[in-house]
């Protein structure tokens, strides 16, 4: 497949038929939003309770976050994000489902945790966005639901600005290998 290139920002547009996709997908995450935020695996009563969402490899992968700032992209309605708080991260979420990011702002107020929530999707977050990040950061089971990984990763890379110790990617995909385990 050809990159198109957006003439004024340089970076990558994404293929005419993913507009149609991220709509359609939007609208479902729309609706998971409620049904996810109820459902036993998500389990909100323990995070409220002081669980930490973070497994112990993202943790490491990460390294110490006190008094970093971390954006997470596709953050749903924020159990990682306000876990990276918990561990003394200055936090922004971004998704692009707004009834995801109501219930991500309603548990932060409700639980105190400071975060700072952006509606994007992952073309337009670059704009949206203000400073930079010390660390990047995507949820597990989140690249996926990405139509076009690699045009979203240039859009992304062309426009946030990270600190000088992190790469954009701070935690890899982890793909099943041939022999069941993860990489």
């Amino acid at each position: 497949m050809d990159d198109v290139t957006d003439p004024v920002s340089g970076r990558p547009e994404a293929p005419a038929d993913s507009d149609r996709y991220l709509a359609s997908n939007r609208a479902l995450w729309d609706e998971w939003a409620d049904i996810n935020a109820r459902s036993e695996f998500y389990r909100i009563d323990e995070f409220r309770a002081g669980v930490s969402k973070l497994r112990p490899y993202e943790l490491e992968e990460v390294g110490p976050v006190r008094a970093k700032t971390l954006l997470h992209l596709q953050c749903h309605f924020g159990l990682d994000t306000l876990s990276w708080a918990r561990e003394g991260a200055v936090v922004t979420g971004a998704d692009f489902s707004p009834r995801a990011l109501e219930i991500a702002r309603a548990l932060a107020d409700e639980l105190g945790i400071p975060a700072t929530f952006v509606e994007s999707d992952l073309y337009e977050l670059p704009e949206r966005l203000q400073g930079q990040f010390d660390v990047v950061y995507t949820s597990r089971g989140a690249i996926g639901w990405l139509p076009d990984v690699r045009s979203i990763s240039a859009a992304l890379g062309s426009g946030i600005r990270t600190g000088p110790t992190t790469s954009p990617w701070s935690s890899r995909c982890r793909a099943p290998t041939p022999t069941g385990r993860r990489r």
